[in-house]
């Protein structure tokens, strides 16, 4: 719907998007705490943006740290 007539295949749009909503519902302490585990269910399919929106900076660094 939102890449109709664009190159853009479903299933990278419909990532795309997701990716846009995780980072746009992350707002004031959400980017140093987070929105808390399972807040964005198994929707997302990127590891690191889903720790960065679950976890927030901190949980990011110590995941960094910890590997």
């Amino acid at each position: 719907m939102y890449f109709a007539g664009s190159k853009i295949d479903l299933s990278t749009g419909s990532r795309v998007y997701t990716y846009f909503l995780v980072i746009k519902s992350i707002s004031g302490f959400g980017w140093i705490y987070g929105n808390g585990p399972g807040y964005y269910s198994a929707a997302v399919d990127s590891s690191i943006l889903r720790l960065l929106g679950e976890a927030g900076l901190t949980g990011l660094i110590l995941f960094v740290l910890f590997m």
